[in-house]
């Protein structure tokens, strides 16, 4: 306790001292809108979990993966993989990966029919089971995007959004969000 008193009257920053002007730096940073970790977890922790999440999914997944992959390919054709530009951290375009689930069905003028023609049985039932979402593992893995925070938006959105909700992209996107 002395020494924290004679610490303070000399001026030295202690680790209370220290942790005031943290949290004040924090509050300030906030209050204009920028992102701060909120301690070790975010800033050190939460990127390392992500990538054993995710490595740790996809070796015990990888049968699902295989087999889903197997019936994509043989109910829509190549490309099995269907690659989609979104915007990331700080707005960083990046591409995430997904299961294709549509067919490249077009009408007589040569023009891809409509979202809700293309999307047969077999595409709905992968997104309502989210297996079409199994190969973002593989965007953790990179780094593009994390567990659990916001999902990626699309880049035609980021037009639209307010100052607030573009502040989402000031971490990585996620597998899933807490919705």
């Amino acid at each position: 306790l002395w020494i924290a008193v004679f610490a303070a009257a000399a001026g030295i920053p202690t680790g209370i001292t220290l942790c005031r002007e943290t949290r004040k730096k924090q509050r300030e940073a906030r209050a204009e809108g920028k992102h701060v970790p909120y301690g070790v977890y975010e800033a050190v922790l939460k990127r390392r979990f992500d990538f054993f999440f995710a490595l740790a999914a996809i070796i015990l997944l990888s049968p699902v993966i295989f087999i889903t992959a197997v019936f994509v390919k043989k109910k829509l054709g190549k490309p099995v993989i269907f690659i989609q530009k979104r915007p990331g951290k700080d707005e960083k375009i990046f591409e995430m990966y997904k299961f294709r689930s549509m067919s490249d069905a077009r009408g007589k003028d040569g023009a891809l029919l409509p979202d809700e023609e293309r999307l047969g049985k077999f595409g709905k039932t992968l997104r309502a089971t989210s297996l079409d979402e199994l190969p973002e593992l593989f965007n953790i893995i990179k780094g593009d995007m994390s567990v659990v925070v916001p999902s990626p938006q699309l880049v035609r959105d980021l037009v639209f959004m307010t100052n607030q909700q573009r502040m989402r992209h000031e971490v990585r996107q996620g597998w899933t969000g807490w919705a």
